[in-house]
């Protein structure tokens, strides 16, 4: 064994075993303490890593302070449109999603994070980065059952002054504290998910300065994290060169993305994730597992060459915590981060960042940002407008997402445009949306939620194609789906679909089912 090789293994366990007895790691039991200890010895750093998750979520819920985040939501909620998140218009329950994370919590990713770091300086060979290839990053939240909350608890959630704020909270509460309890389930993501029925208490009490600054200074991405447009498509290029893509399976995931482009390239086989979405907020463990085991299964399976993501809402990245961690060893092409992004977001974003693997687009205008040219397939990506609309219920980050537009002209010329959740309204005019452009596959944005369908209407270029809708079966908005087929789209839905829809780009067709 190589010195480098000893002397990072070395390091990787003196620093876990400060970690763990230092922390309240270390009130857990003897024997779940020696067996962490056993784990660090023998070198078993990826179930180590898991079972620090898995204690740290249950010391979680014994701490007496919780650091609490009220998250922007996927839907914008207003005054407006709560009821109809109490009614249940739809069919299915709603939940309002929080982030939580713990003292401990920040100190495990602190010193993980900088140990990766470390072992990238170094230029350490990938088998003895030992920190890297333990850590992966894990999701720690609070679904709030909407139907179950007292409704003079939402205006709280809602209210802007404190959605994107930090507050103080606990699950183990007496009775005596001044806040707002919440019925709902604790939502623990560390391969795999596990939902536990709860409650939660968060207070009118806000984060100290010193604690945000800690929280910031662990997952910042630096004052200048973004790639110039001209990188970007260096970048791109490199990993696909000249790209010939053949097939296009598109995951049921709930309402989420999971789109997987599948063809060759000058140096072989080629595969592109266009979102690694896997969204699921069903508690009962039954339903989800026969639903979306298969899933995640499949995710598990997938090795892209890289990872092209829209945006950072959960419904479009959760997938990673499913597959194995080549998904972690590609180039990863996302959207800029700001404020308003999760701590989910920031700890896969700071992940990825320190392993070198993440390329960040700047969010500030509508354009399009590279092109890659193959012998008969041709790959472009745009960014959306953010811009004052009609579509008031859709969040900047839906608007400001990497879209793809894909050509493919082996035998027959065949157009498809992935639109992430970029409304109609905010495609860049370089895109010609609206200049009877004909698309024979349409991704479908925000999972065929109710947007202004204007734009849609005059792209009247295109009448025999297929529009797919990633989304649960009752997910669509009804008004949405008629404009799509008055429009000449034949519509489906993953969630009808089984396990995914394929489209073969070689030829136009009827995109298969694979249950």
């Amino acid at each position: 064994m190589d010195n480098s090789r000893i002397n990072n293994q070395k390091n990787l366990n003196v620093n876990l075993n400060k970690f763990m007895n230092t922390t309240s790691i270390r009130t857990i039991s003897s024997y779940k303490f020696i067996n962490l200890l056993h784990l660090a010895k023998n070198g078993d750093y990826q179930a180590l890593h898991h079972k620090i998750c898995q204690y740290m979520f249950d010391l979680a819920e014994k701490e007496k302070e919780l650091w609490i985040r009220i998250d922007e939501q996927e839907d914008v909620i207003t005054p407006e449109n709560t009821e109809n998140y109490f009614e249940n218009r739809d069919g299915e329950k709603k939940y309002y999603r929080v982030s939580m994370i713990t003292k401990t919590m920040l100190d495990y990713d602190r010193m993980m994070l900088n140990l990766i770091l470390e072992e990238n300086a170094e230029n350490i060979i990938r088998e003895n980065r030992y920190a890297s290839n333990m850590y992966r990053p894990y999701f720690f939240n609070f679904l709030i059952d909407i139907s179950e909350t007292d409704r003079k608890y939402i205006e709280f959630l809602i209210n802007p002054e404190n959605v994107n704020q930090w507050f103080v909270g606990t699950f183990n509460y007496s009775g005596r504290e001044e806040g707002r309890i919440f019925p709902g389930y604790i939502e623990r993501i560390a391969s795999p998910a596990v939902y536990k029925d709860h409650k939660i208490c968060i207070t009118d009490k806000r984060l100290s300065p010193a604690t945000l600054k800690a929280i910031n200074d662990v997952y910042d991405l630096g004052p200048n994290p973004c790639t110039t447009d001209t990188d970007v498509n260096k970048e791109l290029d490199e990993v696909l060169e000249k790209p010939e893509f053949k097939e296009i399976k598109i995951y049921n995931v709930g309402n989420g993305n999971c789109i997987y482009l599948k063809g060759r390239n000058s140096f072989g086989g080629l595969r592109v994730l266009y979102d690694i979405g896997y969204y699921c907020t069903i508690p009962a463990q039954n339903v989800k597992n026969k639903i979306y085991r298969p899933i995640a299964q499949a995710i598990r399976h997938l090795k892209p060459h890289c990872v092209i993501l829209s945006h950072w809402d959960s419904d479009h990245f959760y997938g990673c915590a499913y597959a194995g961690m080549d998904i972690f060893r590609c180039r990863w092409f996302a959207p800029n981060l700001d404020g308003k992004s999760t701590i989910s977001a920031k700890r896969v974003a700071k992940y990825l960042q320190v392993l070198k693997n993440l390329i960040l687009v700047n969010r500030s205008s509508g354009r399009r940002i590279a092109g890659v040219q193959g012998m008969v397939s041709s790959l472009e990506l745009f960014m959306g407008e953010k811009k004052k609309g009609k579509d008031k219920k859709i969040t900047d980050h839906n608007k400001e997402g990497l879209i793809l537009s894909l050509v493919n002209e082996k035998w027959e010329y065949i157009r498809s445009l992935m639109l992430g959740d970029v409304p109609y309204e905010s495609i860049p005019t370089g895109i010609m949306f609206a200049g009877n452009t004909p698309y024979d596959y349409l991704i479908v944005p925000h999972h065929g939620a109710e947007m202004d369908t204007g734009l849609l209407s005059s792209a009247t270029g295109k009448r025999d194609g297929y529009a797919i809708i990633c989304a649960k079966p009752k997910r669509p908005n009804a008004v949405h789906k008629k404009a799509l087929e008055k429009n000449g789209y034949i519509t489906m839905t993953t969630g009808d679909a089984g396990r995914c829809i394929d489209i073969n780009l070689s030829r136009k067709g009827f995109p298969r089912k694979r249950p």
